[in-house]
This record gives C-alpha cells, sequence and structure tokens, in this order.
C-alpha cells in the first residue's frame, strides 16, 4: 500500500483568514502532507502582495513540498502573470494540468477555476463573454481529464468553483446557479478523477460529498475552518480516498 497526503485549502483571502490558517496547520504536530493543494481565492480582491505571508508560511512550515494553485474570482486576470512572476515557487494552474511522480506514484493535478451556471450582475456589465467562455470550460475539462486519464495513476481535479450543489448545502438555494456549474457533474462522471477539489463556497454545511462514487471536497476555510487534510491510499489497482 501506498499513501500520499494531501493537504488543501481555498478562500484565504488573504489577510482576511490566513490567521485561520497559520492556527490551524500549527494544530497539526508532526503532520508533512506529499502536497498543497489550494483552489483560489487565497488573496483578496486581487491583492497580489498579500500572497507573500501565505506563501512564506507555507514554504517555511513545509519546506520542499510542491504548492499547487488554480486561480479563483478574487485572482483577477490582469493579475494571473503578476502572481506568476512573484510567485514561480508556485504552480499555477489555469485549464492546464501539473504531472510529477509522489511516493512513486504518478499524480496528476488538472486546475481551472471552473464554471458558473450563470453569471453574476456584475459579470453581465463587465465580462458577459464569461458566459460562453464558462460553457467551452465544462467541455474541455472532460477532453484534457479524458487524455489525463490514460497516462496517471491518480487524477485530481482541481477547481475554484464547485462542480455540483452537493457541497453547497448551507448556501441560500437562489445562489446556487452563481457558486457551481453541474456540467461538472457529467465531466466527473465521463472522465472518472480519483478526486474533486473545490473552494467557493463560504457558507457550505457539506464539506465532502461525491458523483458518481467519485469524492468531492469543498475546502474553503471559511466553511471548513481549518485546512482539509485529504489521504489517498493506493493498494493494487485499489484507490481509497480519506479525510483525515
Amino acid at each position: 500500500m501506498t499513501a500520499i497526503e494531501i493537504m488543501a485549502v481555498s478562500d484565504v483571502h488573504s489577510p482576511r483568514f490566513l490567521p485561520l490558517l497559520i492556527s490551524s496547520v500549527k494544530s497539526m504536530l508532526n503532520y508533512k502532507p506529499n502536497i498543497i493543494l489550494m483552489g483560489g481565492d487565497m488573496i483578496d480582491k486581487g491583492d497580489v502582495g498579500s500572497m507573500k505571508p501565505l506563501r512564506d508560511f507555507l514554504s517555511s512550515r513545509f519546506p520542499g513540498v510542491p504548492m499547487v494553485s488554480v486561480f479563483g474570482n478574487e485572482e483577477y486576470m490582469e493579475k494571473i502573470q503578476v502572481l506568476r512572476s512573484m510567485y514561480n515557487d508556485i504552480v499555477w494552474l489555469d485549464d492546464e494540468a501539473w504531472m510529477n511522480s509522489i511516493n512513486g506514484v504518478k499524480l496528476c493535478v488538472y486546475g481551472t477555476r471552473g464554471s458558473l451556471e450563470r453569471l453574476t450582475s456584475w459579470q453581465k456589465r463587465n465580462l458577459p463573454q464569461l458566459a460562453e467562455i464558462f460553457e467551452k470550460r465544462v467541455k474541455n475539462t472532460m477532453e484534457a481529464l479524458l487524455k489525463l486519464r490514460t497516462d496517471c495513476e491518480i487524477l485530481i481535479l482541481l477547481m475554484h468553483y464547485a462542480p455540483t450543489t452537493k457541497t453547497l448545502k448551507g448556501e441560500p438555494e437562489n445562489t446556487y446557479p452563481y457558486l457551481c456549474h453541474r456540467g461538472y457533474e457529467n465531466v466527473i462522471l465521463g472522465a472518472k478523477p480519483d478526486l474533486v477539489i473545490h473552494g467557493h463556497a463560504h457558507a457550505s454545511i457539506v464539506h465532502q460529498s461525491e458523483v458518481g462514487g467519485i469524492p468531492i471536497f469543498n475546502v474553503a476555510i471559511p466553511a471548513v475552518k481549518s485546512v482539509t487534510r485529504i489521504r489517498v491510499e493506493i493498494t493494487g489497482n485499489r484507490v481509497k480516498i480519506s479525510r483525515t
């Protein structure tokens, strides 16, 4: 049996929830993950400088552990290149894949912002083209995952927006279309990643669910109140995912 320890978190909105992240990590004595996955909105309102104390804390606490992140709606599109340049020790994924061998297992992470079923009023006014982008992204994610699935022993879909309403309970139901896109449920059923991680849902009271037997975790720290520890165990062709 081979195990991979994942630490996942999103929606730190640094510096707002950074103290919560720090206290959560410090409470986990002798814990060291094999990989850190970040589900977007790590900064607030495009403030790229606020990523530094977050990055510095994680890299000092877990030296040498790879950090992989997607962009959320608070990592504004015009800030993408700045973030990549300033924090090039973080792997930033924008509809892209990252592959590495961890404990002898070929692990692949496909990262995307995800999509919304309905544009917010701000998006309608300022970025109406997002409606088409969101729909194309669902299709493109399916195609990318299907290609990766044949090459990867462990395949993780890392998103910002939720792929299902199942992990949105606690949020007002009329906001669901602004928090997720249920088209990703078909992506999950079709491509069968081993694990799906998302954020964005601050008020969710259901932090783990599944679609077609595939575990889905909401790791938004305002909802979970801590970082999320996920253990992946591989025994032969069997994969077991559990929260620790």
